[in-house]
C-alpha cells in the first residue's frame, strides 16, 4: 500500500525537485510556452532507487538496487494569464491513474519493475493549479484533504517545469535546499540545468553531523535537468531530470549506500481545447476554477513538507519490538548480523517512544536475561525519555550493583549527539556520594 512507500515519496520528491525561487542575474526573454487555452498530455515516470555505493560495487559487489516507480499521464493545461504580464500564468495539472511499481528480481529486464498492489490509484487526486511567472513556481494551489504524500508529489511533478530559457547562473531555493544554479541552452530548443553546492531547508529531514569526521560521513551528489523544446518553442517536448546521491562512511567507504532518482516527461499529445477563466488577479483565477473543478484549493509552498512517521496496521510498541526479537538480543547472539539487525529494530522505536513505556520494558521480571543489551539500546537513544526510564532502574548507590550503571555510562559515551538535560542529570548525580570508584571513573 502506499503508506508503506511514504518514506520513498518524500525522498523521490526531495531528490527529483526542481524548485527555483531566486531571481534570475539577467533579463527575461518572452516565453512562448503555455499559451491560454492550450493542453498537453505527457507520459510521466518516476524513479527512485538505493543501492551499494560505487566504492563497493568498484570492488565487484553485485548491485543489489531496491526502489519504486511511480508511472501515469500528466496532462498540463494553461487556464489564465495576468492582464498586465503574459508570462504570469495559471496551469491546471492533472495527474492520470497514477500506478506503483516496484524493483523485483523476477522482472524482465532491462526495466526490472512489476506492477505492485498499493492505494495510490484509490487516493484523492484532485486536478493542481500551478502558479507559474516567466519560468518560476511561484505557489501550487491543491485540494485541501489530500494526502501529504500525494501533495509532495505534486510539489516535485510541478517544479520539472520551472526553468529558463537563456544562459544564466543563479542562487536558487529549491526542494534541495538553497542552490547554485547554471542554465545553459543550446540549438534554441535544448536548456541544461545543472545545480551545485545545496544546502537543505531545515525541518525537512533530520540533519546531524558526528562530532568526530572519521566516523561522518562523506556525501556527493549531482543533479541534472534536460529540457527540450518543440521546434517551434511552443511547447515542452520533453524533460528528462536525473539525480545521483553517495552516502559513504569516512572511515570505510565501502559502507554506505546511493540513491539514484530520475523523472522523465515525454509529450504524447497537444490541443488548444483548454477551457480558460478570466481575472485580474491569481486569487480571482483560482477561485473560478475551484468553482468549475468543485474542489477547494489551499495555497501552498513549492518546498516539500516533512511526512509523518506512518505504519501499515499500527506502529508496534517498544514491549512488542522487545518480544518479537529477544532471542536475537540474548548474550550468546552477540556479534552477529541478526543481533545487529533486532538492535536497529529496538532502536528506531525506543527514541519515538515515551518513558512509561520504556520503563515498563525495563524493569519487567521476564526481560531480565537481557537487561544489559536493553540498557545498551536505551543509552544508545539518546533522549531524555530513555535517560528517565534507564536511571529508574539503576543502582548507582551500590558496590554490588555497578555492571548495569557501569554499561550504561560506557554506552552514553559512544553518543554521538548528548543531550544538554542528560548531562546535567548525570552532574548532579555526580555530585553524590559514588561507593565505587570504577563506576567514578566513567562519570562525567
Amino acid at each position: 500500500m502506499i503508506l508503506q512507500y511514504t518514506s520513498f515519496l518524500v525522498s523521490a520528491c526531495l531528490v527529483l525537485g526542481r524548485l527555483s525561487h531566486g531571481a534570475p542575474t539577467t533579463p527575461s526573454t518572452p516565453f512562448s510556452q503555455f499559451d491560454v487555452g492550450s493542453s498537453s498530455a505527457y507520459d510521466f515516470v518516476s524513479t527512485v532507487l538505493l543501492d551499494e555505493p560505487k566504492t563497493r560495487l568498484a570492488t565487484g559487489a553485485e548491485a543489489k538496487d531496491v526502489g519504486f516507480q511511480i508511472a501515469a499521464t500528466l496532462e498540463v493545461a494553461s487556464l489564465w494569464n495576468s492582464p498586465a504580464d503574459a508570462n504570469d500564468k495559471i496551469l491546471q495539472l492533472t495527474l492520470k491513474k497514477p500506478i506503483l511499481h516496484i524493483k523485483s528480481r523476477k522482472a524482465p529486464a532491462p526495466d526490472g519493475f512489476v506492477t505492485h498492489t498499493s492505494n495510490l490509484e484509490s487516493l484523492k487526486n484532485s486536478p493542481f493549479l500551478v502558479h507559474w511567472s516567466s519560468g518560476e513556481v511561484k505557489h501550487l494551489f491543491v485540494s485541501e484533504d489530500e494526502n501529504l504524500s500525494m501533495v509532495n508529489l505534486k510539489r516535485g511533478i510541478a517544479s520539472l517545469f520551472q526553468f529558463r530559457t537563456f544562459d544564466v547562473e543563479a542562487k536558487e531555493s529549491d526542494a534541495s535546499g538553497f542552490c547554485d544554479v547554471k542554465y545553459a541552452t543550446s540549438d534554441g530548443i535544448a536548456v541544461e540545468k545543472t545545480k551545485s553546492n545545496c544546502v537543505a531547508h531545515k525541518g525537512v529531514v533530520p540533519f546531524t553531523i558526528h562530532p568526530d569526521k572519521v566516523f561522518g560521513l562523506a556525501v556527493n551528489g549531482n543533479r541534472k535537468t534536460e529540457y527540450v523544446l518543440k521546434s517551434d518553442a511552443s511547447a515542452v517536448d520533453s524533460i528528462t531530470s536525473s539525480e545521483y546521491h553517495e552516502m559513504t562512511v569516512v572511515v570505510r567507504q565501502e559502507a554506505g549506500g546511493s540513491v539514484a532518482a530520475k523523472q522523465e516527461l515525454k509529450l504524447i499529445d497537444s490541443s488548444s481545447d483548454a477551457k480558460p477563466v478570466k481575472g485580474s488577479s491569481v486569487e480571482e483565477a483560482v477561485q473560478q476554477i475551484s468553482s468549475k473543478n468543485g474542489a477547494k484549493y489551499v495555497k501552498k509552498d513549492i518546498l516539500l513538507e516533512n511526512e509523518p512517521q506512518t505504519c501499515q496496521d499500527e506502529c508496534p510498541s517498544f514491549a512488542k519490538v522487545v518480544r518479537d526479537n529477544k532471542s536475537n538480543l540474548q548474550a550468546s547472539s552477540l556479534g552477529t548480523i541478526k543481533s545487529s539487525s533486532s538492535f536497529i529494530k529496538a532502536l528506531k522505536v525506543a527514541r519515538k517512544s515515551k518513558e512509561e513505556d520504556l520503563s515498563k520494558v525495563l524493569s519487567h521480571a521476564k526481560h531480565a536475561d537481557i537487561l544489559p543489551q536493553l540498557i545498551d539500546i536505551v543509552a544508545a537513544a539518546q533522549t531524555t525519555a530513555s535517560h528517565n526510564a534507564a536511571v529508574k532502574v539503576l543502582d548507582f548507590s551500590s558496590e554490588r550493583t555497578i555492571d548495569l550503571p557501569e554499561r550504561y555510562l560506557w554506552s552514553l559515551s559512544f553518543g554521538s549527539q548528548p543531550l544538554e538535560s542528560v548531562i546535567r542529570d548525570l552532574l548532579s548525580r555526580a555530585e553524590k556520594n559514588i561507593p565505587s570508584q570504577k563506576l567514578s571513573e566513567l562519570w562525567p
